[in-house]
């Protein structure tokens, strides 16, 4: 450990960096899960200039990449009592390694958070839409776990997404 006073000890903040990714990769193999991320590719994509549906070719997405993450929590049917009627609807929440999250190519994630909030993930064989991505633990400034929050999306909500057709067919 890095001595926490003012002196300098043996190791540097890097070597702590270092030595805190080394563990938690070790957690993720030993206990860790996996979601199959899809990075939103805009250039590619077409949308339907009124309603943000997928026209022609839909929305384009590069993957899947599998992400090792350190923990999924999955809550199941999460309801909303809208005026529309009931709406049932299943949450994640992701911990992982920023470092694990650097090395698969999300390698803005820090500075260009937006850039990730259009992506999807699969899991437990549902489609999730990302809704937000934060930055929880860090040594001196330097990211180290990473929270993501992602929302199932629904079948009505995958139609023209050609990459998530077989979900566009499913009846949850």
């Amino acid at each position: 450990m890095a001595r926490l006073d003012w002196k300098q000890g043996r190791f540097s903040e890097t070597h702590e960096i270092n030595e805190i990714a080394d563990a938690l990769r070790g957690t993720q193999s030993a206990w860790g899960d996996q979601v199959e991320w899809y990075h939103f590719l805009r250039d590619a994509s077409r949308m339907d200039d009124i309603y943000d549906e997928g026209a022609h070719v839909g929305r384009v997405y590069d993957g899947p990449t599998p992400i090792p993450v350190l923990h999924v929590a999955h809550t199941e049917g999460m309801s909303d009592d809208t005026p529309q009627g009931f709406y049932v609807n299943d949450a994640l929440q992701i911990t992982a390694s920023y470092e694990q999250l650097t090395r698969a190519g999300m390698t803005w994630l820090d500075r260009e958070t937006p850039a990730y909030l259009k992506d999807r993930l699969v899991y437990d064989g549902r489609v999730f839409r990302v809704t937000a991505i934060n930055i929880v633990g860090q040594v001196r400034q330097r990211d180290v776990i990473v929270g993501i929050e992602a929302t199932q999306c629904k079948p009505d909500e995958l139609v023209g997404d050609y990459q998530f057709a077989q979900w566009a067919q499913m009846r949850w």
